[in-house]
């Protein structure tokens, strides 16, 4: 169905990976019951980090252009969806 080195698959890992980890914080967050940083929104960038390596893995090892694009994307929707959400107070 898709090749190995596509897009959709690029922007599928990306945003698996966003949002696995910005709920993995969220639930540590309400578990532990505060923040350590004085803004509670900043905290959830951290789930940028684990797709930078897949991204980054996948351009440079793999030589999977398409895919990493597709990554690079869904990072920089997730960026975005970030600040517009921590402008309107929803985080």
């Amino acid at each position: 169905m898709y090749k190995k080195d596509s897009l959709p698959i690029g922007l599928l890992i990306g945003c698996v990976s966003n949002a696995v980890l910005s709920v993995i914080i969220w639930l540590i967050v309400d578990i532990v019951g505060f923040v350590p940083i004085e803004i509670p929104g900043k905290l959830y960038f951290f789930a940028v980090i684990p797709a930078v390596f897949v991204m980054r893995t996948a351009m440079k090892k793999h030589k999977s252009v398409k895919m990493g694009s597709g990554i690079l994307l869904s990072i920089i929707a997730f960026i975005i969806f970030f600040f517009i959400a921590l402008h309107r107070g929803w985080i």
